[in-house]
């Protein structure tokens, strides 16, 4: 591939307006010179990079069944959260940890990391730390006020994809994260 013959405009602030904030995210509103001759509006939504764990047990992993308010759907999902910047261990595999109790009540000794993503970089900076881990025992879940999970629900790999195939499973943080999944379990045979 030959190589451009001059480097393109980078885009660039010129301003930020804060439309609305909470404790979850903050929706802003640039205006940003993308070319010599072209300026415009661009909205991003701020919020903290959040982790994702997959629980397995042998050849099973484990998903949530969570009501998902926006959606107004229940879904199937691995269990996820945001990095806490606020509490003494605001770090992707700390958040992992505490996801995979709070949402499932499952404890795991390691975490093993198999990337990171961005969920949605066309409006958001907001990355995702994919982790895996090996459940080695059993709590009592104790989910946020804010979630309504029902369930823990065990499912094989080839039982993941034909629940993204009939719509059951649609959190693409979830998808990405079993490709990754998988990736490093076709590397290690």
């Amino acid at each position: 591939m030959k190589p451009p013959e001059s480097e393109p405009f980078i885009p660039s602030r010129l301003s930020r307006v804060e439309k609305y904030s909470n404790p979850w995210l903050t929706v802003s509103e640039d205006q940003v010179q993308f070319s010599t001759e072209h300026t415009g509006p661009y909205g991003i939504i701020q919020k903290p990079d959040f982790s994702l764990v997959i629980p397995t047990h042998g050849e099973q992993l484990a998903l949530v069944r969570q009501y998902r308010y926006p959606i107004a759907q229940w879904r199937l999902e691995f269990p996820q959260g945001a990095l806490h910047h606020s509490t003494a261990d605001s770090s992707p595999v700390a958040a992992a940890q505490q996801e995979l109790r709070e949402e499932t009540g499952l404890l795991a000794e390691e975490f093993i990391p198999l990337g990171s993503f961005h969920e949605s970089y066309g409006l958001s900076s907001c990355l995702c730390h994919a982790f895996v881990a090996t459940v080695s025992g059993v709590a009592h879940p104790e989910p946020e006020l804010t979630e309504v999970i029902t369930a823990t629900v065990w499912v094989s790999p080839t039982e993941f994809w034909q629940l993204v195939s009939n719509g059951e499973i649609t959190d693409a943080a979830s998808i990405a994260a079993m490709g990754l999944y998988q990736s490093l379990n076709r590397k290690g045979s």
